[in-house]
């Protein structure tokens, strides 16, 4: 490290590596791959809405899913998240809870009581998943939980499991211990 007051500093290490095999070399797909494989061929068209106040988790979460939705619809708030179900049918929700104006549980309510919003798959985005907080999410009409962490690989296959797919056997193709 190199540090000069008010000039910034500078930082370097070294990292040894081997050389990689000649020999070719096919991974095992991964259960998130597998089902970010099936949702590109079977839910491109699917139309989803993120609900989320704080920008950067938004950008987040878009960010990860932009391989397969490369435009979907935002919220900022359970307010906006409502009248956006108003005004258009969704194929997937995923929702903060803690947000200004109207929290996730009670834009959940509201959404249910919508034509449009009655059985849309509504998952939870949350850091708290303590048994408490899941019932509550239960109670207020959510499917299921995506933890809200920042993560590498996003959640596909709680994606997949709640996205009609086209194909039947889609899920099927998913090992069992992904889905119920």
């Amino acid at each position: 490290m190199r540090s000069e007051l008010n000039m910034g500093s500078t930082f370097w290490f070294d990292v040894l590596v081997s050389k990689a095999s000649t020999a070719v070399q096919h991974p095992v797909q991964q259960p998130a791959a597998m089902a970010e494989t099936i949702l590109q061929r079977n839910c491109k068209d699917k139309r989803l809405l993120v609900v989320d106040d704080d920008p950067i988790s938004r950008d987040l979460i878009l960010a990860q899913l932009k391989s397969i939705w490369p435009k979907i619809d935002v919220a900022s708030d359970g307010i906006e998240a409502v009248d956006a179900v108003r005004n258009r049918q969704y194929d997937l929700i995923l929702m903060d809870l803690r947000m200004p104006r109207m929290d996730g549980l009670n834009a959940t309510r509201e959404i249910r009581r919508l034509a449009n919003g009655a059985a849309v798959p509504i998952l939870a985005m949350t850091a708290n998943v303590y048994s408490e907080d899941m019932a509550r999410c239960r109670d207020a009409g959510m499917n299921d939980f995506i933890p809200k962490a920042v993560s590498a690989a996003p959640p596909f296959e709680i994606l997949l499991k709640w996205l009609d797919t086209g194909s039947k056997n889609a899920v099927h193709e998913m090992p069992p211990q992904l889905h119920e």
